[in-house]
């Protein structure tokens, strides 16, 4: 079988089970990416969005082999080509709630809609790395979950060691209204991916 054949049989199996977003390739290639780099891109970040596409390609301008074909290989389980894997993908938003406050059903909950509001603004007026992180994670289901923690100092530990690796973090200082005292901290919202959050928080229970 000669090359030309091969690498058409190749594409004809690579067909048969995946092909790129049609939008988010058009998108791409309207941002000058060629064709071949934007499938890769759309294939290694899960074919959802250009914009995360975009921002692998600009991470990947490097590699030599960046601007030849994809080649999935057939019998792969995982998409992976070189030094190209596909990554986890999976986002989510945390909430770690001071358990010490005492708060109220009503009182927690609007204390974690204040640090979701508030984690959502500071990251949509952040840098690009951010705003992609929010595209993804809102088309992977937007994925929430409230921990707790047993106390203030407890609290802070925690959003020094998110800061420390890079995750995005929002404290909520309470106006002191009602229930607790004023400038208490209630809760801390983390966003990122599944792994790296679980690294702050993985050790905390549900509320």
């Amino acid at each position: 079988m000669d090359d030309t054949h091969a690498a058409a049989s190749q594409s004809a199996s690579q067909a048969s089970w995946w092909a790129p977003n049609e939008d988010a390739l058009t998108g791409l290639l309207n941002m000058g990416i060629s064709r071949h780099a934007a499938e890769k891109a759309l294939y290694f970040t899960g074919n959802m969005s250009a914009d995360v596409a975009a921002e692998w390609v600009f991470e990947h301008l490097s590699e030599p082999d960046l601007h030849q074909p994809l080649m999935i290989p057939a019998a792969a389980a995982v998409p992976m080509m070189g030094r190209f894997q596909m990554p986890d993908l999976s986002y989510k938003m945390v909430f770690v709630v001071d358990a010490s406050l005492g708060m109220g059903v009503g009182k927690t909950a609007a204390q974690v809609a204040h640090a979701a509001v508030g984690l959502y603004r500071t990251m949509i007026s952040g840098e690009e790395r951010q705003e992609n992180m929010l595209v993804m994670w809102q088309e992977l289901g937007e994925t929430k979950v409230v921990l707790k923690c047993g106390s203030r100092a407890e609290l802070l530990s925690l959003e020094e060691r998110a800061k420390s690796i890079n995750l995005p973090a929002y404290t909520v200082r309470d106006a002191g209204k009602t229930q607790i005292p004023a400038g208490s901290l209630t809760v801390l919202a983390i966003m990122g991916l599944v792994s790296e959050v679980d690294k702050v928080t993985g050790h905390l229970q549900l509320l």
